[in-house]
């Protein structure tokens, strides 16, 4: 008890004591929003840890501050320690100071709570103060804290950070030549590149690249899901690559358009629809997590799944999850996801009927049809789902035909008989036979022993 008490404590006064530097003040959650994030926070951890784990919490902002997603991650963060068993104690620091190298080495890991721009700087306040000579003595200040924070990921330490921890630290030691890109971006693995979806737009589409990652596992079993907060894209030159970081969630482009109905690739420095979300990777001896929610005040408790991701990913850079596999993959992974995904999003046509508006059901259709000529593995998942949701009589006619048509593409070979029994079933009633035919058409087409037995035995029947 007296341990939640310090930790409380401390991070009200981080908090409140410097307040007075910046332009906006940050929210100060209910008692019933605290009671939300405590509902929605893991009730234990994902691993034992081997030892008691301490953090260093670091929020302070150079430039946008997220008075909203701060708080809200700090809060999660109090019930995460708090359900931790005593495993667990978080140290807040305002201080750039707390990253001398010998202070470093008491923390497991760093998490850095939407720091943005050049947070070891001194406040914008103090600095307008100082003498030219003086600021310049400051940056060297922050390139000397950041290369601390550097050299103590390499050295086996670890780091958490969320949203805008990768919209920071733009910036080089200009005293060596070496660093062609900035290292702290090179680090984190992403260097901010714009949110065209804002935190007011609808919820986008997140595709989970890879569920079998102990971040992730078990988490979302269809493989997508959606949520409403602001999402950061990456620059290209520098920082992202999948070839250096594994990525664990990407954002499904094509199925999270902007409210506005304006192109999202005008508001971002991509040229690709390459758009990580969430992350891990080594860096030297240590270990790297982002995650790129954690804009809005109720993205956490609105999304207890979130509040798990992160928690595991936690335990990442902290050194107990083991499992969690870091090698880079490569497209592969996004290439299956958006198959899995255009195989998902057949449900969302249940309720097409004749005289709809076309755009997004034809997208969606089509996205299915590449999805199957894609791989055989999609093909079945593609042909199971048809065939259960015919033998289910859901969705409209006209849903009903779409289905029929996509077996034609992925064909009727594992499940013969269930589309046999649906045709019997269906065929006698005229307005059925709009998707009937077809149904026969992919028996035809499959051309294996079970599908032309199932069509002998129909020309048999009535």
């Amino acid at each position: 008890m007296k341990k939640t008490f310090i930790f409380a404590a401390s991070a009200l006064f981080a908090g409140a004591a410097f307040a007075q530097h910046y332009d906006r003040e940050d929210a100060v959650l209910t008692p019933e929003q605290l009671k939300l994030t405590a509902a929605a926070a893991p009730k234990r951890l994902a691993a034992t840890p081997k030892k008691v784990r301490r953090f260093l919490v670091w929020d302070r902002t150079d430039g946008y501050r997220h008075t909203e997603g701060i708080p809200a991650f700090n809060a999660l963060l109090r019930e995460l320690v708090k359900n931790s068993g005593g495993k667990w104690e978080a140290d807040f620091a305002q201080d750039p100071k707390a990253f001398e190298l010998d202070n470093l080495k008491k923390y497991d890991c760093v998490i850095l709570n939407n720091t943005t721009g050049r947070f070891f700087t001194s406040f914008k306040d103090e600095r307008e103060k100082m003498t030219p000579e003086q600021r310049k003595a400051d940056d060297r200040l922050n390139i000397k804290y950041r290369d601390n924070l550097i050299k103590y990921v390499e050295d086996g330490g670890g780091v958490m950070g969320m949203h805008a921890a990768c919209d920071a630290m733009d910036c080089k030691d200009d005293s060596n030549p070496a660093e062609k890109f900035p290292a702290y971006p090179e680090m984190m693995g992403g260097r901010f590149a714009g949110h065209p979806w804002g935190a007011g737009n609808p919820a986008v589409t997140v595709l989970v690249e890879d569920p079998e990652n102990a971040v992730l596992r078990g988490l979302w079993e269809n493989g997508v899901f959606k949520i409403q907060d602001e999402i950061y894209t990456f620059r290209e030159d520098y920082g992202y690559s999948r070839d250096k970081q594994r990525i664990l969630l990407a954002l499904d482009f094509d199925r999270s358009p902007r409210g506005d109905g304006r192109d999202p690739m005008l508001e971002t420095q991509r040229k690709t629809k390459d758009f990580g979300l969430s992350w891990v990777k080594k860096f030297g001896k240590g270990r790297i997590f982002y995650g790129a929610f954690g804009h809005r005040l109720d993205v956490y408790w609105r999304n207890p799944k979130i509040c798990e991701m992160y928690m595991r990913g936690l335990q990442f850079a902290s050194g107990d999850l083991d499992d969690v596999e870091t090698a880079p993959l490569g497209d592969a992974p996004r290439q299956k996801a958006l198959a899995n995904a255009a195989v998902v999003s057949i449900y969302a046509l249940r309720d097409i009927d004749f005289g709809d508006k076309l755009d997004s059901f034809e997208a969606s259709f089509f996205d299915t049809y590449k999805a199957v000529l894609s791989s055989p593995e999609t093909a079945a998942k593609v042909e199971k789902l048809c065939a259960d949701e015919l033998a289910a009589k859901s969705g409209t006619l006209r849903y009903k035909k779409l289905l029929s048509e996509l077996l034609q593409v992925a064909g009727a070979k594992n499940c013969a008989k269930e589309i046999a029994s649906v045709i019997a079933r269906d065929a006698p009633d005229a307005k059925n036979r709009y998707y009937v035919e077809s149904l026969f058409i992919a028996l035809a087409r499959a051309k294996t022993p079970e599908s032309l037995a199932a069509l002998e035995s129909l020309s048999k029947s009535k």
